[in-house]
């Protein structure tokens, strides 16, 4: 993308431009749906948690470690891209320790993931 594409011209258009981006736009539709509403989880082993929420939808988080410099090449993460989006919601998150966690329907699909 060129410079001229990045750049607003007008300073009454630039500030019409939506920034920061609202995070809920990002989510996936079950997370979104069921944001501050999570009453409960359950441990299925070392990585795999089980988020329940008030209406009864549940979501499986799978953590993975990472390297302790935390670089990957761009094959390895396609490839957590392809597993997130064969077994998962196609939702991959970085954390704040530099692991990974996956999100996932099923605990059948969790246990393939781990």
């Amino acid at each position: 993308m060129g410079m001229s594409l990045a750049i607003t011209p007008e300073p009454k258009d630039r500030m019409n431009k939506r920034i920061p981006v609202p995070f809920s736009t990002q989510l996936p539709e079950i997370i979104r749906n069921n944001y501050g509403r999570w009453i409960d989880r359950k441990f299925h082993g070392n990585g795999i948690i089980e988020h329940i929420s008030e209406t009864g939808d549940r979501i499986f988080t799978i953590k993975v470690g990472l390297p302790p410099n935390s670089r990957l090449s761009v094959d390895t993460l396609e490839k957590f891209v392809d597993i997130a989006d064969k077994y998962g919601l196609g939702v991959v998150r970085a954390t704040r320790g530099m692991n990974l966690e996956f999100i996932t329907d099923s605990l059948d699909k969790a246990l393939k993931i781990k």
